[in-house]
């Protein structure tokens, strides 16, 4: 009896906890798009990359109007074309850069997003920045997958045993920094979804960053 009220106190205190640090506990099976911090973290980067695009835009065309405006001064007319023309194609395709480094943003969280409606998140022990590899795409991780032996309990009753799958090297891309790493990640962290394509997290289900297999297996 005393047991019972012991893990009842602690349970109730685990809750007030979580409550007080504005965490929710995971539900089994629920999707994770579903956690309010890991909904209101997706919607936040969302926000992010929409405004940095908004700012970069304003900025360019602001930039091409004084460019056109260089054709105002007294130069000579090959000097006003190479000028004209030299900057201006240069601010263009930096600003193609922009816009394509924001576009495969918005498309890296809409990935996110599809994942994270229909996997629910799983604790693992673990994702550690793998150093002396180098990743094109974002940040080359180590994830430690841990797999049931077939059945909950062996013949005796007891729990069955973990076997731990050979740890396996996967690109993280953090959709608004594409090379950003938490390294509280190697303490503990969320996972959605499997090795081909996922989506890691920190504890609280925020930070969100799209895992997918390396190009070189």
């Amino acid at each position: 009896m005393d047991d019972a009220r012991i893990r009842a106190a602690r349970e109730k205190a685990g809750r007030a906890a979580a409550q007080k640090a504005g965490v929710r506990q995971l539900t089994p099976g629920e999707a994770a798009f579903d956690h309010p911090a890991t909904r209101a973290a997706w919607t936040k980067a969302r926000r992010r990359v929409r405004r940095s695009l908004a700012l970069w835009s304003v900025l360019w065309a602001a930039l091409f109007v004084g460019v056109s405006m260089l054709g105002e001064l007294d130069l000579s007319p090959k000097a006003e074309h190479n000028l004209v023309g030299g900057l201006g194609a240069l601010l263009f395709l930096s600003y193609l850069c922009i816009l394509y480094l924001r576009l495969g943003s918005l498309s890296c969280l809409r990935r996110i997003r599809h994942i994270l409606r229909r996997e629910p998140w799983r604790p693992i022990a673990a994702a550690r920045r793998r150093a002396g590899v180098t990743d094109s795409v974002g940040v080359p991780v180590e994830v430690d997958l841990v797999a049931r032996d077939e059945g909950n309990e062996r013949a005796d009753g007891s729990p069955a045993r973990k076997a731990k799958r050979p740890p396996k090297i996967l690109s993280a891309r953090n959709p608004v920094h594409r090379r950003r790493w938490h390294e509280a990640m190697e303490r503990g962290a969320l996972l959605a979804g499997g090795r081909s394509l996922g989506v890691l997290a920190l504890p609280d289900g925020t930070e969100l960053m799209e895992v997918r297999q390396r190009g070189n297996g």
